[in-house]
């Protein structure tokens, strides 16, 4: 393999291992519904629509058998 190669591997290795963190603190503060750091954004688009959010019904996703 070439240097290119090697280089380019080495890049995303350390990208993904960079990124790790940051998403994982993303992905919880998501599902457990904690305030987001950009949550203020969204709430402006919200005003800015005129809509109102409307938080889902908590385990609802999939139908009852």
């Amino acid at each position: 393999m070439t240097l290119t190669g090697w280089s380019m591997i080495l890049l995303f290795t350390v990208l993904i291992i960079a990124l790790a963190k940051p998403a994982g603190d993303w992905m919880y503060a998501l599902y457990a519904r904690k305030e987001m750091p950009l949550g203020f954004l969204e709430r402006g688009f919200y005003k800015l629509a005129g809509s109102i959010p409307r938080p889902s019904k908590a385990g609802s996703a999939m139908p009852s058998r």
